[in-house]
Parts: structure tokens; C-alpha cells; sequence
């Protein structure tokens, strides 16, 4: 998955290399957990050989995972967008990009980069299986690949272990749960009919409804309590999340055209808490129209009586706005977009 493109760090994350430039962090929590895996299955198996294969699965596993996320920093980087860094977690990887692309074509090609790799890996496989042995080999992967997949084997042909956590990774981020890669495809898809803001809330539901199905098949299935379940749970949140972003962000900038509760904002860059010359936007200036507020609710506002001028609005007041008219808002965002055009 691409993993949030907001710039903030997981606590808890240490860099252990760095390639074309970016930083590979892994998160404590994801150590302890593979070696936890680990020791579990030397103990079912009471054998210490087999905690080791897992082990090495394991390494195996997130090895393509970070290949998978290198795909998606190399696209964005060869795009213009600064890529800041990648991060091994329990659930995956997480490509920290520095800002959300909003052009349709530069997201789809972001998103869809990383699967790609991942499928790429699989031709290969297949491509020097088959010149090492043959039709013989293909039809030895053909069949571990089906002991693996429907009969819940075990594989123990290198190729197939390849080849089945590439085709797993690449299809399974293809499924449209926003964030996950399908879930960013579908929201580009979106974007080229309808304002990015529109298409970002439809491609979040659409990543609800799938997550929710999915509980739904885990839980009659009797595996409730599994990563697949941890994984729709982080569609929910991580969707959500992205969705606010992308509310408040578009909140300003239909602000600066003087639409919603104020007109001729703007924000100062580079007078808060980051110091001069930082690009985080510092406090909004804006005027106050709402004809709805009081003189008494534009003094608590900081605002003066007779001009409604007022200076560095909370970020509760954007809040507010938001969880309290986000239909409205969207539909305002709709005009001002089409007011532009």
C-alpha cells in the first residue's frame, strides 16, 4: 500500500538503510512481532530449524514488501513528488510521500506502481523457471502454486514461495479499499469525472464496504481474529483519516475563492510553531461573513464588531465547519470548483 501521504512519522521507527535516496525505517512493533511469529512456530513444532524457515519467510515477505513501496517512491519521485521515507510496520510498508497527488494521471501511476513490481518479480520467476527446466518446472510451480492456494499447503520450491507472496501482494493491494493501491486507482478513476474531494469521499465508502464485507467473511469463516482483520480495520481508520485531510485542505482553499463561513483568507507560511521560511501554513487571516453569527459570537471569536475582521482562526472553528456540514461543504466545494473552470 502506499501508506499515508501526510508527513508525519510511526513513533518508534529506526532507519536501517537507505536506497536511491530514501530512508528505510522498521517500527519496533513489527520487529517484535516477526520474532515472535518465529518462536511460536519453533514451539508448535518443537523444532528450532522450523522457526527459522519462518523466520526467513518473514524476511522474505517484507522484502517484497519494500520492493513494492519502492516502486510506488520511484514513480512519485520520478513525478516531482518528494518522497520522504518507507517504513516497515505490522500491517505492510508505508511510502511517506509529502503531499497527495491530486492530478488524476500522476495518482494512478503512483498507485499502480507498486503492484507492478510485484507482478513484475512473478514473470521473471516464471521466465527463468522455465529456461532452467522447462515445461517441467512450470508445471511443478503450476502445481505447488495450487497446494498453496486452495489446499492451504506449504511450500517448500523457492520458486513457488516467490511467486506466491508476489501474485499475493500485488493482487491483494489491487482490491478498491481506499488507502490500498486499488482503492487510490479507483479514486483517479473517479477524479477524471467528478472533483477530487467527491471522488476521494466515494472511493472511501466504497473502501468501507469492502473492509466490512470482508469482516463479514473472516468472521463466518471463524478467522475474526487474524491480520486480514487488523487490515479492514486500517481501511476504516487510514480512510478516514485521508478523507479529513483532503476536507480541510479543500476547506481553504474555497476560503482564498470566498466561499463557506469566510472570504479573502489566507494563511501566513512560515509563522508557526516550524520558524521562518518553513512551508507549513501558520495562522489563517480571514474576514468573517457569516451573517448568521452575533455581535457577542463574533467577539468570542476574536473578532471585531463593526469590520468582523478576524485573525488566526482555530483549527476547531475548521472542525466544526467540517463535522458538522460536510454535505453542505461538498456541495459547496462543487460550486466554487465549477465557479474556476
Amino acid at each position: 500500500m502506499p501508506g499515508f501521504p501526510l508527513p508525519y512519522r510511526l513513533a518508534w521507527s529506526y532507519r536501517i538503510c537507505r536506497v536511491f535516496g530514501i530512508d528505510i525505517k522498521v517500527h519496533i512493533i513489527f520487529v517484535a512481532m516477526i520474532l515472535l511469529f518465529s518462536l511460536q512456530a519453533a514451539w508448535l513444532s518443537r523444532s528450532w530449524a522450523m522457526g527459522a524457515l519462518n523466520l526467513l519467510l518473514l524476511l522474505l515477505l517484507f522484502l517484497f514488501v519494500v520492493l513494492h513501496e519502492l516502486g510506488h517512491s520511484l514513480a512519485a519521485k520520478a513525478l516531482g513528488i518528494r518522497v520522504i521515507d518507507i517504513t516497515l510496520w505490522p500491517l505492510g510498508g508505508m511510502a511517506r510521500l509529502a503531499e497527495i497527488p491530486e492530478e488524476p494521471g500522476v495518482e494512478l501511476r503512483v498507485a499502480l506502481a507498486g503492484p507492478a513490481v510485484n507482478f513484475a518479480i512473478t514473470l521473471a520467476t516464471v521466465l527463468l523457471a522455465w529456461l532452467a527446466g522447462g515445461t517441467e518446472r512450470i508445471a511443478s510451480i503450476q502445481e505447488g502454486l495450487i497446494r498453496t492456494f486452495v489446499e492451504g499447503g506449504f511450500p517448500l520450491d523457492f520458486a513457488v514461495i516467490v511467486i506466491a507472496i508476489n501474485t499475493a501482494l500485488g493482487t491483494v493491494n489491487l482490491v478498491p479499499a481506499f488507502p490500498l493501491d486499488g482503492g487510490r486507482v479507483l479514486r483517479a478513476l473517479l477524479a477524471c469525472k467528478m472533483p477530487y474531494l467527491r471522488a476521494t469521499a466515494t472511493a472511501v465508502k466504497v473502501g468501507k464496504y469492502v473492509a466490512a464485507a470482508g469482516i463479514i467473511v473472516l468472521l463466518f469463516n471463524g478467522k475474526l481474529i487474524s491480520l486480514p482483520t487488523l487490515i479492514c480495520l486500517f481501511v476504516f481508520w487510514a480512510g478516514s483519516s485521508e478523507l479529513y485531510a483532503v476536507r480541510k485542505r479543500e476547506f481553504l482553499r474555497a476560503a482564498a475563492q470566498g466561499f463557506g463561513p469566510f472570504t479573502n483568507a489566507g494563511w501566513q507560511r512560515g509563522t508557526g510553531k516550524n520558524g521562518g521560511g518553513s512551508s507549513r501554513p501558520g495562522p489563517i487571516e480571514a474576514d468573517v461573513i457569516d451573517a448568521s453569527w452575533t455581535d457577542e459570537e463574533k467577539s468570542e471569536r476574536g473578532a471585531d464588531t463593526n469590520t468582523g475582521r478576524q485573525k488566526k482562526i482555530p483549527d476547531e472553528e475548521i472542525e466544526r465547519h467540517l463535522d458538522q456540514a460536510s454535505q453542505e461543504f461538498l456541495k459547496m466545494v462543487d460550486k466554487y470548483k465549477k465557479k474556476d473552470r
